[in-house]
């Protein structure tokens, strides 16, 4: 948010001219690689910071990697999924990921196409509104509205669904926790 990192991701080994599995650290001012050197990765299709500055990243591996880019290389955890993890939204309460996938297998959990986990250690947590639709959430964002613009901030989530919660919701869910 300060605007002092900047990082990349996509189909790249390497940037810069050394090796970087799918995700980098650059300057934001020259563009320059920094000593961030991730040992896993991968395709990496989406990614987020979250406000204490820890990187997530989403890859075609249907893994989900958690790294402190200021305590070097080595990742802190991974959660797997059951398919692509195409959007991933941090704070520094919760991480939302949301994409084509029906689970996380390895905490045999059913979550269809969209999960929650704790920042801290990767573990689930219990929310599961459970979504229809082939390709799942494509986005999310925290929103305030006109009305309440001091409000806490609501979830939205955009994707590939026609229902939530059993709910009708076309494309488009709001959640307020």
């Amino acid at each position: 948010d300060d605007g002092s990192k900047l990082y990349a991701g996509g189909p790249f080994t390497t940037m810069g001219g050394v090796g970087r599995p799918g995700v980098a650290e650059v300057l934001p001012t020259t563009g320059a690689v920094t000593s961030f050197a991730p040992t896993d990765g991968g395709v990496v299709i989406t990614m987020d910071v979250n406000p204490s500055g820890r990187l997530f990243f989403g890859t075609s591996s249907n893994r989900t990697w958690a790294y402190d880019p200021a305590d070097g290389g080595v990742p802190e955890y991974r959660v797997r999924t059951s398919g692509d993890v195409q959007a991933i939204l941090a704070t520094d309460e919760e991480v939302y990921i949301g994409g084509h996938f029906s689970g996380l297998p390895e905490v045999h959990l059913e979550r269809q196409h969209i999960a929650s986990f704790l920042p801290q250690d990767g573990q689930a947590t219990s929310w599961n509104p459970g979504l229809n639709g082939a390709y799942g959430v494509w986005a999310f964002e925290l929103t305030r509205t006109t009305l309440s613009p001091d409000a806490v901030p609501a979830l939205s989530v955009g994707g590939d669904f026609t229902v939530v919660a059993g709910l009708a919701r076309r494309g488009y869910a709001r959640f307020i926790f």
